[in-house]
C-alpha cells in the first residue's frame, strides 16, 4: 500500500503545474491532494450549490444578444450546457432542444422551426441533432 501510494502521489506532482501544486493545502496523501484539487478547481459544496442556481438562472434567461450570429449562439449554448451537465444538472431531452429553439431570433427562425414542427421532424430530435439542423439550414441561408 505504501508504494502504491506513492505512486500515486509522484502521478499527481507530475500531473499538476508546480505553482499550484504549491498552493494546495494537503497532508501529503495523495486522498489529502485530489481533494484539495477538487475544492480548488470545483469549490466547496455551498460555491458548487451558488454555482448550479447561478447556471440554472442563465439557463432559463438564455436568450440570443444583438447582432449575434449562429454560430455564436449555438457555441454560448453548447458551453452552458457543458457546464450544467458538469455540475450534475439533468435537463429532459425536450427542455434542451426547446430552449434553443426557443433563443433563436424567430425573425431568421421562426418560419424553418414551424416547418420542423408542423413535419414531425423535431419531436425526438436530440440537441446534437438540432444543432446539426440548424447549422446546416444556416449555411444555406
Amino acid at each position: 500500500m505504501y508504494r502504491a501510494e506513492k505512486m500515486m502521489i509522484s502521478l499527481l506532482q507530475q500531473a499538476i503545474k508546480e505553482d499550484i501544486f504549491i498552493l494546495l493545502q494537503h497532508d501529503k496523501t495523495a486522498k489529502s491532494i485530489w481533494d484539495a484539487l477538487k475544492v480548488k478547481f470545483e469549490g466547496n459544496e455551498n460555491m458548487i450549490k451558488s454555482k448550479k442556481a447561478l447556471l440554472k438562472k442563465e439557463f432559463d434567461l438564455f436568450s440570443s444578444l444583438p447582432g449575434e450570429d449562429t454560430k455564436k449562439l449555438i457555441e454560448r449554448y453548447c458551453h452552458l450546457v457543458r457546464s450544467l451537465s458538469m455540475l450534475g444538472v439533468e435537463k429532459g431531452r425536450e427542455e434542451w432542444v426547446d430552449k434553443l429553439a426557443d433563443a433563436l431570433p424567430q425573425k431568421k427562425w421562426g418560419t424553418y422551426l414551424m416547418i420542423l414542427k408542423n413535419t414531425g421532424v423535431y419531436d425526438g430530435l436530440t440537441i446534437s441533432q438540432f444543432i446539426e439542423k440548424i447549422k446546416s439550414q444556416d449555411l444555406e441561408q
